[in-house]
């Protein structure tokens, strides 16, 4: 399974060849919704917001969920964001 991750963290890093400026960011969404899937305001939020140490304003969360939706790393079940793929939760619980 190491090969399969390395794999998936290889993409999620070309993924992020244009948006160097939120690198932490998606990375940090990535691990909050690969623990469990997780809400937009509470975990989400919340957790981004404690893992970068700052504030981050409503319309930059939601559009860095809507590139990580277009993109097929993560998808909506209800009201919760979770990783499209068992693998990709794996690469980033890692």
């Amino acid at each position: 399974m190491s090969y399969a991750t390395a794999l998936i963290m290889q993409e999620f890093h070309n993924f992020l060849t244009d948006k160097a400026a939120a690198k932490d960011r998606y990375l940090a969404i990535m691990r909050i919704v690969a623990r469990e899937c997780a809400g937009w305001g509470g975990e989400i939020k919340n957790g981004l917001e404690v893992a970068l140490g700052m504030e981050v304003s409503d319309s930059r969360i939601s559009e860095y969920l809507r590139q990580l939706l277009d993109s097929a790393w993560i998808i909506k079940v209800g009201n919760k964001y979770c990783p499209a793929e068992p693998l990709i939760g794996a690469a980033f619980r890692t």
